[in-house]
């Protein structure tokens, strides 16, 4: 018996400490789109997003959210389409004490694309928005820098309705949307 009440007292403990180890975790970020788009166009822009949940023993969890302010060009033309895209997911990340680079990852369970000013033929069709997005993201960070954490991230959603004039429309094949950012970031323990 005694040493079953040694056994409870040294878990007891261990859950303690790890439940005194676990903290809060807000990480604002601000980055920029390298590239992105498909084989025959390109996105650039400004983004920025915050992460916010709990981190324990280099685990990071919790949810994110994101805008970006866009631009949209197609090769072999003189067209850009100026976008806003927003999203929102949940994340999961591993920070190691040992190395300064940590990976992480989010699924976007909703995102959408709003087009400035709406692309179409004038007076035949308008196209407004993209919708019912869903995808996911994939991070590297460097971690060295006191407070700062330089950040390469590949971006992943695909959208299932388009809105013409006002009405929407499920989308079969082309509402897919990838990017690679730069972003840098701060951790708040």
């Amino acid at each position: 018996m005694k040493r079953l009440n040694w056994i409870f007292l040294f878990v007891l403990i261990f859950l303690v400490s790890l439940k005194s180890y676990a903290g809060l975790h807000i990480e604002p970020w601000v980055g920029y789109a390298l590239s992105g788009g498909d084989d025959s166009s390109d996105v650039t822009g400004p983004a920025a997003g915050l992460r916010a949940g709990f981190s324990t023993l280099g685990f990071e969890f919790g949810g994110e959210y994101f805008q970006a302010q866009q631009d949209l060009s197609v090769d072999g033309t003189d067209t850009d389409i100026d976008f806003e895209q927003s999203g929102m997911g949940a994340f999961v990340g591993f920070n190691p004490i040992a190395i300064p680079l940590r990976i992480y990852g989010t699924y976007f369970f909703e995102s959408e694309v709003t087009l400035d000013p709406s692309v179409g033929i004038p007076g035949l069709f308008t196209i407004d928005e993209y919708g019912d997005g869903s995808g996911y993201k994939l991070g590297v960070g460097f971690t060295g820098l006191p407070f700062l954490s330089l950040n390469i991230e590949w971006q992943s959603i695909t959208y299932d309705t388009v809105s013409i004039n006002g009405t929407e429309f499920e989308l079969t094949d082309g509402g897919e949307y990838e990017t690679i950012l730069f972003t840098v970031s701060v951790p708040l323990p």
